[in-house]
């Protein structure tokens, strides 16, 4: 056996429980901060501040509200002040360019990847759903549009169906996911929904809505009807985004005091201020960034090894000068 076979063989538990503890990690979460004009970049475990990762005003980004991840690994963000969807490298935060901008006065809320690859935007100001070419960014119209359809704002799907936060007139509505029909009001009839933000599907079927109106995030079942307040708090003053994280939590951006907060997943209990620092101010919305993949873990694995017979041929190499001597 080797030398190198010999380090392996001694270090390879170690290796891989460092390994799997790397994989299980939550990856860092990601904030729009639309005072300062950047993207905030938190531990995803710990929630400390790791610094800007978008830096302010970086490729024009003004007023950043929606962001997300595209299957090319890109951060795309909405950029209200510009009317602009902007793109940044995924990793490093670098402005690659700008990859939509809407026509008008048109001013993109919430972004989001569709089952069919293309990029859905909410005409925060308008009464619209814009659809982008997923690839290139080209405008493919109005998707979907309705006189009851008052500042739109998250955006979900379910099979067939598109979900909307009907924000100006408090319901979630409805539309065909393939033809943008419009399908009318699914929920928030009943329960007093005020001012629906964010749309999440849990894996029981149903639908977390959060209300920046109601100071809460409420829960509804699978055919719309209201069950009732999920997610209350003292500290949640305005909920924006939330996310449902790799650990079953619950984080929440609460924009008035300019927080963002996380809560059981199952009970919805609070479990206090997550992430600090960065001089964070007014956060919309939020985005986990990708974990690595297979191929990038195993390389980590390697180099892990390499470096450590590095390290013990130097120190058999130290160790045999200092006899010679």
């Amino acid at each position: 056996m080797n030398c190198f076979q010999k380090t392996a063989r001694a270090m390879l538990p170690a290796i891989l429980i460092a390994t799997a503890q790397f994989a299980n990690a939550q990856s860092d979460l990601l904030v729009s901060d639309s005072i300062h004009h950047s993207i905030k970049r938190y531990d995803g475990t710990t929630g400390a501040y790791e610094g800007d990762f978008v830096t302010a005003g970086s490729g024009g980004l003004n007023d950043p509200f929606g962001i997300t991840y595209g299957s090319d690994g890109s951060l795309y963000v909405a950029s209200e002040g510009t009317r602009q969807i902007l793109k940044y490298n995924g990793q490093t935060g670098a402005f690659t360019g700008v990859f939509a901008t809407l026509p008008g006065t048109n001013n993109p809320g919430h972004i989001k990847f569709g089952p069919d690859g293309n990029m859905y935007v909410s005409e925060w100001n308008g009464k619209s759903i814009w659809r982008l070419d997923g690839a290139t960014g080209a405008s493919l119209g109005v998707f979907v549009t309705n006189a009851n359809l008052d500042q739109p704002d998250g955006i979900a799907w379910r099979g067939n169906e598109m979900f909307i936060s009907n924000s100006g007139h408090g319901r979630v509505a409805h539309a065909d996911a393939t033809t943008g029909a419009w399908l009318g009001p699914f929920a928030g009839t009943e329960g007093g929904l005020l001012n629906p933000t964010e749309l999440n599907f849990m894996t029981d079927g149903t639908l977390l809505v959060t209300a920046f109106g109601n100071n809460s995030i409420r829960r509804y079942d699978a055919s719309g009807v209201f069950v009732g307040t999920f997610i209350t708090s003292p500290d949640l003053d305005g909920p924006v985004g939330t996310l449902i994280g790799s650990d079953g939590n619950i984080y929440v951006s609460s924009f008035n005091n300019s927080k963002i907060l996380r809560f059981n997943g199952t009970t919805g209990a609070s479990m206090g201020q997550f992430a600090v620092g960065g001089n964070l101010a007014n956060p919309n919305n939020m985005a986990f960034m990708p974990v690595p993949e297979a191929g990038t873990l195993g390389a980590i694995v390697a180099g892990s090894l390499l470096f450590l017979v590095s390290q013990r041929k130097a120190k058999q190499g130290l160790s045999k000068q200092q006899k010679t001597n």
